[in-house]
């Protein structure tokens, strides 16, 4: 049954795209494109063999397995919208098997050390505040740039931050009073926290990208980016006693099935060392 008046692929990707987040719609964007620049054909055109073909190209020309699956995702998931809505009568992606990649979370904490280097290092007291934001409160970069100075609360001696996540679902985090002071004394714009020093615009998270690139070739430690913070912030949480729950809370994740990914085992320890008889 088909329950959308969409005639042309644009169309029913205008849909699909509808409602998510920035950064995400530019990802899907891009691997859909390239997908049907491969194969030259509409959407109802394509087959299995086109998308096995597609992710063979990928593979030679060298992309991540990581990559990969994003793109194989993107795909699926509009795939599966048309087949919904009926603008498609099958779903041939639904037959691809999804890219395994051994990406545990915990293999991408950054040592605390590290860290800490990291913020001593850094050439400005702004770009110091970039590296402690994303790693005590576990933001994603395209949630670091987009913060405004009406974001933070005051509720009973504690500061609260309002953060706007993925598919604009909000969440509560707790500020150290000690960053926010820290942020303070380098407001630079009436609205937002993060912004250029040159023009006093919006940060562009290609610019955290490129200060932490710079930052680490200049110390000669292997390249990290963003995100990686936050991969960190979870692990040394959970490591120091926090409440998966919380942690859940903290970083918005929909599902805690994600949060328990950042689970470690800890050698030399079993839950019969909690009990007695």
């Amino acid at each position: 049954m088909r329950i959308t008046q969409a005639k042309t692929d644009l169309e029913v990707i205008t849909l699909w795209l509808h409602g998510k987040a920035k950064s995400t719609a530019f990802n899907y964007i891009q691997a859909v494109q390239q997908f049907l620049d491969f194969t030259g054909k509409p959407l109802n055109e394509c087959f299995y063999e086109d998308m096995v073909n597609y992710l063979k190209m990928l593979s030679m020309k060298g992309y991540k397995p990581s990559t990969q699956r994003t793109k194989l995702t993107a795909i699926k998931s509009l795939y599966s919208f048309c087949t919904r809505l009926g603008y498609l009568p099958f779903n041939i992606a639904a037959q691809i098997p999804n890219i395994k990649v051994n990406d545990s979370p915990r293999l991408k904490a950054i040592n605390k050390d590290v860290i800490s280097l990291l913020v001593k290092e850094a050439v400005s007291k702004r770009d110091k505040l970039i590296i402690k934001s994303l790693y005590l409160l576990g933001l994603r970069v395209s949630e670091l740039i987009n913060l405004r100075w009406s974001d933070f609360h005051i509720i009973n001696g504690l500061v609260e931050l309002e953060v706007i996540g993925k598919g604009q679902k909000p969440r509560t985090v707790l500020v150290p009073k000690d960053l926010y002071q820290d942020l303070l004394s380098i407001k630079a714009h009436k609205e937002y926290i993060f912004v250029s020093w040159q023009n006093q615009t919006l940060l562009h998270r290609s610019t955290v990208n490129k200060m932490l690139r710079i930052l680490c070739d200049r110390l000669h430690i292997k390249r990290i980016n963003p995100h990686a913070f936050r991969h960190s912030h979870a692990t040394h949480a959970l490591a120091s006693g926090c409440d998966l729950s919380l942690l859940q809370q903290s970083l918005g994740h929909a599902d805690i099935a994600t949060t328990q990914k950042y689970l470690s085992v800890r050698e030399g320890e079993g839950s019969s060392t909690y009990l007695n008889v």
